[in-house]
C-alpha cells in the first residue's frame, strides 16, 4: 500500500530490534519504497500517543493536521489498509480472539 501512497509518511517500529536492523530487513523483503521511510528501533522513544501502542503491529494514521485519525492493531488485507489511507472507510473492525463465540 505504500507503494500507492507515496505522500503518506510510513513510521514501521519494531520493539526487539535496532532501526538498522529493521530497515535492513525491509531492504531484503523487496519493500521498494523503503527510503522514504521512517524506521524506529528498540532504543527510540516515541511521542505520544504513539507511545501507548501496545500491540504489534499497529498501523497508525496520522492525518495532515498531525492528529491521530485511526489506530488499527493487527494485519488487515490491504484493500482495507488503502481505503483507510485514501481516508473512505472507517477503521477495520479487529480479528477476533482464538476461541471467541
Amino acid at each position: 500500500a505504500a507503494e500507492r501512497f507515496p505522500e503518506v509518511p510510513v513510521v514501521i517500529l519494531d520493539r526487539e530490534a535496532s532501526a538498522e536492523e529493521v530497515r535492513d530487513y525491509a531492504r531484503m523483503h523487496g519493500t521498494a519504497a523503503v527510503e522514504r521511510f521512517i524506521f524506529v528501533g528498540k532504543a527510540q522513544a516515541l511521542p505520544t500517543p504513539l507511545d501507548q501502542a501496545a500491540a504489534l503491529p499497529t498501523l497508525v494514521i496520522i492525518g495532515p493536521n498531525r492528529t491521530v485519525e485511526h489506530a488499527v492493531v493487527g494485519a488487515h488485507p490491504t484493500l482495507d489498509i488503502e481505503k483507510l489511507l485514501r481516508g473512505d472507510a472507517a477503521a477495520p473492525t479487529p480479528p477476533a480472539a482464538s476461541g471467541a463465540p
